[in-house]
């Protein structure tokens, strides 16, 4: 029998870990090195990229370019929480 069976590491050990790991990736700037930690840590952390897009939706909204990011973000929605 292995170490890990005899002596399993208590529930409280793995969720303080997974606190720590995910306050470390909230801790780096954005980009993908941040959501590859998010996801590491067992968050869910799905990105919709948009090129040349400031804080705030507003200004997306009147620039072609950027219009992507609704229907993208309706069908993520969808798929998140379900179609109905």
């Amino acid at each position: 029998m292995s170490q890990d069976r005899k002596n399993p590491r208590s529930k409280f050990d793995l969720e303080a870990e997974a606190l720590v790991a995910l306050e470390q990736a909230r801790r780096m700037p954005a980009g993908p090195e941040r959501t590859e930690a998010m996801k590491k840590a067992g968050a869910r952390c799905d990105v919709i990229t948009v090129d040349g897009g400031r804080h705030g939706m507003g200004s997306w909204e009147v620039d072609s370019g950027m219009a992507h990011w609704k229907p993208e973000m309706i069908q993520w929605l969808k798929k998140v929480m379900g179609d109905g």
